[in-house]
This record gives C-alpha cells, structure tokens and sequence, in this order.
C-alpha cells in the first residue's frame, strides 16, 4: 500500500476497534494483522490487541505462503512483538486456547486471560446441540457457557477454577486495568478486534438466528470492562457479497458433527440431517447462489463456492446491502474527533480485474476499465454515504480488498471514487 491510513487509525492512547459490520467472515483478521505489521515497521512496539474472545469467531490471515487461523487468539498472534488481552467477557475452549498457544509459542508477559472469562464444558456442547440445531448455531458450546455464567449456579463455570498448568500461567486479575493503564495512562495503541458480525447481534433484527451477544463496539467495552474514554478509531469491515452459514447440519450415530467430505464419504443412511435455517439477510439485499454468481479462482480457473472453516459446508450468499452498512457505521459511532475507516473486502469477487491489486494507481486503472464495477461502487457506497447524516463520522479514504493476503488492500479517497464512477 502507498498511504498512511493503517498508521492513521491507530490511534494512540486509545483502543481502536475492528469489526465485521454484516454477518462475519469479511476478512478482519486481514486487516488486524496487516495494521500490526505496519506498526511495527514503524517502530511502534507499544501495541497491545484485546478481544472478547470466542470459538465460534475464527478467522484466517494469509502472509505471501503463510497461514494462519486462530480462534482464541487475536491476529497479532504470528507477530514479533504481542501482548494480547482476553476480556472477562469471552468464552474460552480449553483444548483450542492450548493448542494455539503452543503452535504462536507464547511467553507468559504476552498473554494474559481474564479470570472471570467463561469456560466451556462438554456439557455445554452438547446443551447447543440440543437447542440451537436449527438455527444456525455453529454448536461449540458459547452461548451455553454464557447462560451457565448468567444462572451463577456455580462459580466452576470460570478461568480461575480450570486446573489446567499451562492454562493457569496466563490467568491474570488485571486484564481491564493493564489494557485501561497501557492505553490512557502509557499511550500504547489499543487495537480490539470484535468477533463474528454486527448483524449477528443478539439484539438485531434476525433473533433467534443469531449469535449469544452483540457484535458492537459497545458490547465489546463491557466484555473487556473497560470504559468509553478509551474507545479512539472505528474500522467497519463489509464484503461486496455478505455470507450467513449454511442453514442445515450433518451428524452420525454417535452425535458427531460431520463435515462436508465426512457427508460425501459416508453412505446416505449413516448420515442424520437435521433441517434448519439461519436466518434472512437485509431487505434491501437478494440472496443468490455460488452457482448464480459464477466466480472463478483467477489463479486455477476453479469456479469459487465458499464453506465454513470448521465443517466446510457451503456458506449462504447474497448481494450487498446499503442499509447493513449504514446501520453498522450509525450504531457504533466513535466519540467526536475520531473517524469511522470503512472497508470493502472481496472487490475481485466484482470484477476478477481487481484480484491481488496492491497499489491506488492499480485499483484507479482497474475501476476505470470495468463499468460493472464502478456502478456496484456507486450504487452501493457512494449514494448511501452521500445521502447519510452521519457521513462526518467517515474517513475520507475507504479501504479495498482484492485478494486474501494481507498486502491485497488499497485506500483509495472519497474524492477520487467520486470523480471516477
């Protein structure tokens, strides 16, 4: 990239959010870990990440011909320098937090839990599989844990009581009051990155197909225990085709979740379906279908069908929705001073001319040459945003994704987009 605006919205002194405005998988995780190898090739080592981590939110970061997929851990995981918080508001899989502590090989000055974070039990997966069948529930056991944290029963439900050694070391009393001092009182640049979707909120409109809390900003202070001084820039990331998960799930005999490739390789009737729906997409947004869309992998020419990361069944699809992202940027405005950075992932899914684009003068050449595309920005940002009241919110520049590695993005300003389209 040729500009500042990574550098530009992490703010320091303060807590700087990353979130998916639609229903998840947008490709955060890109944008986390690419803002993180900026700043420290600016020599900034005083970062820290925080999250209300869960494992139903994972999410991939891909660097030239590395991988990475975390569910626990924030993006600045694979990073030199990490201090990583999870608030007392996340839901923590023992099996998985170990794992990737292991496979990052993170010290105990580089990551610290809350003690009041909420554990899931065995019990609690099976409890989702129970009740959240069939509305599109990824069934690992989160919103179980929060209502066994919510009944208060038992305080085994917490951190502090998991006897596991390796857990027990990065267990810390003082999560909100490290990320509170660091931030306000040190000027270390925060950066929260949110899990799964706004629209995925409990209280948004598509209840019950949704998820067991809000997507949000706010929902995000409470679940740190931090307060709103701290919150500094916005980043509300959006795809040019929002996803939901695929409506029905795959189980055998013994109540084992099936993957795809399970499902393809096991005969008809060893495999139990379960019919389900999870949930509509905006009003003003048409649901369609991989088939309908023909997309192909300019690489290998493989036409492109999306899946979920864990099971790999095959994700629901629709066309954009102008008022998703108003409603995004409108409820999690940031205090007056600071900006909402908007960015639009999948650009190549509109026109493959856009696919591993990495320059402003690259992104320009490929709108001026594809009026498919300069009319969906038009259409479907630059009329909405016009028209928006709470458009001095909204940074001057908007960010592009064209592929899957973390130098795919481009900034390209307000200005210049209006010019051209």
């Amino acid at each position: 990239m040729e500009d500042n605006w990574s550098i530009d919205f992490a703010k320091k002194g303060k807590v700087n959010f990353i979130m998916d405005g639609s229903f998840g998988s947008s490709g955060k995780g890109k944008l986390a870990y690419y803002i993180y190898k900026r700043l420290e090739q600016q020599n900034r080592e005083n970062i820290l990440s925080c999250a209300v981590s869960t494992t139903n939110a994972g999410h991939s970061v891909v660097d030239q011909d590395k991988k990475y997929f975390f569910q626990q851990l924030t993006a600045q995981a694979p990073c030199k320098h990490r201090k990583i918080f999870l608030g007392s508001g996340s839901v923590i899989d023992l099996e998985i937090i170990k794992k990737e502590i292991v496979e990052f090989n993170l010290l105990e000055d580089e990551l610290y839990i809350s003690e009041t974070a909420a554990m899931i039990s065995n019990e609690d997966i099976e409890n989702e599989k129970k009740n959240n069948l069939k509305i599109g529930s990824t069934l690992h056991g989160c919103g179980a844990a929060r209502i066994s944290k919510i009944s208060r029963q038992s305080d085994d439900i917490l951190a502090r009581k998991c006897s596991d050694p390796l857990f027990r070391k990065y267990l810390s009393k003082t999560v909100r009051d490290q990320i509170l001092d660091n931030t306000l009182q040190k000027s270390y640049t925060g950066i929260c990155e949110i899990s799964q979707g706004f629209s995925l909120g409990i209280d948004e409109p598509y209840h019950p197909h949704c998820t067991s809390r809000n997507c949000s900003v706010q929902q995000s202070l409470d679940g740190l225990g931090i307060p709103p001084i701290c919150v500094g820039n916005v980043l509300i990331n959006f795809r040019t085709y929002p996803i939901r998960v695929h409506s029905h799930k795959y189980f055998d005999s013994m109540g084992k979740c099936l993957t795809s490739d399970q499902v393809k390789s096991m005969p008809n009737n060893d495999v139990i379906r379960i019919e389900g729906y999870s949930g509509d997409f905006y009003p003003d947004s048409e649901e369609t279908s991989w088939d309908e869309l023909n997309l192909r992998d300019p690489n290998t020419g493989e036409r492109i069908v999306e899946q979920t990361s864990v099971t790999k069944l095959v994700r629901r699809v629709a066309t954009f929705s102008p008022q998703n992202m108003l409603d995004a940027i409108k409820f999690n405005l940031p205090p007056e001073g600071y900006k909402v950075f908007l960015s639009i992932n999948f650009m190549n899914y509109i026109d493959s001319a856009f696919y591993g684009v990495s320059t402003k003068q690259e992104f320009i050449q490929a709108l001026k040459s594809s009026e498919k595309s300069s009319e969906w920005i038009k259409n479907n940002i630059l009329t909405p945003i016009q028209n928006f009241s709470y458009r001095r919110w909204i940074s001057s520049s908007i960010i592009f994704g064209t592929g899957a590695d973390d130098a795919h993005l481009v900034s390209v300003s307000l200005q210049d987009l209006e010019q051209i389209t």
